[in-house]
């Protein structure tokens, strides 16, 4: 057994009804969680000032917070109006709660990552933004590297699945990855430059600020190629091994014994 074995519901704040939704991901261990693989990227390493956001486009903003109130048109929602030195936009949410909307009133400044979406001139705002609530202007490091999004289920938001790959990493790398045995040959290896399967790990997981975010969201990054090409081997071999067993078994011969047999030829 290896600390890759570690149940996920060890770690804190994963209950009984957590580790239940987690499973239906197929992630009861640390190991699981090595081979949830995120399906996109996101750039959280610097802040974009208001101004500067573009429609549909996904950025990370700061800003204070100069009013907080219920609309009540067609739909029901909390409006959050921030503000930097460029301009001054608004966070919209449909679903809140009442201590959100509390935590909301009280905060000063606001950490924010969503997609801007560009309504009347002048009016810029995000739905459902993640948000991280600042004591003061700059209270919050930016994202060292690319931000992972994986995929999830009710019940399970990126903040956990982010968590728990954090705990798994930290697990794999604490034997220097002995934990998780390289089975390609070195000869396969040399032959199509692959890298160390802990080394791709690692990257898919937590790539630096410096990555080609558009080799990653199209797959064609060597880190994904990386883990592919062993998918890929394990399920080819696997058919290989089931055709090879299967050809040790002969059909049974069936008699025709039934009078139908002769009727149906006849016909």
């Amino acid at each position: 057994m290896t600390a890759l074995d570690t149940a996920v519901s060890s770690l804190s704040g994963i209950g009984p009804k957590k580790a239940e939704s987690l499973a239906r991901l197929g992630i009861l261990t640390f190991a699981d969680a090595l081979f949830h693989l995120p399906l996109r990227y996101e750039d959280r390493t610097r802040i974009t000032p208001i101004k500067q956001l573009v429609h549909g486009a996904e950025a990370q903003i700061e800003g204070r917070v100069t009013d907080v109130r219920i609309s009540y048109g067609r739909r029901r929602s909390m409006l959050c109006s921030v503000e930097d030195d460029s301009a001054a936009m608004v966070l919209r949410f449909f679903h809140f709660s009442q201590k959100q909307q509390q935590l909301l009133q009280r905060a000063r400044w606001l950490l924010c990552y969503g997609s801007a979406r560009f309504g009347k001139p002048g009016h810029v705002e995000m739905v459902h933004p993640e948000y991280q609530v600042l004591n003061k202007p700059g209270g919050a490091q930016t994202a060292q590297g690319l931000t992972a999004v994986y995929p999830t289920t009710e019940g399970i938001g990126q903040h956990i699945l982010r968590q728990i790959a954090d705990g798994a990493l930290a697990a794999l790398n604490r034997d220097g990855g002995a934990a998780l045995p390289e089975l390609l040959p070195e000869c396969i290896h040399r032959q199509y430059r692959l890298t160390s399967l802990v080394e791709a790990i690692n990257y898919v997981h937590r790539p630096p600020a410096d990555a080609d975010l558009a080799k990653l969201a199209a797959g064609d990054h060597p880190m994904q190629q990386r883990l592919a090409f062993e998918e890929l081997l394990a399920h080819h071999l696997s058919l290989r091994q089931r055709r090879k067993a299967l050809a040790k078994y002969r059909a049974p011969v069936i008699a025709a014994q039934s009078p139908l047999s002769q009727k149906m030829i006849a016909s």
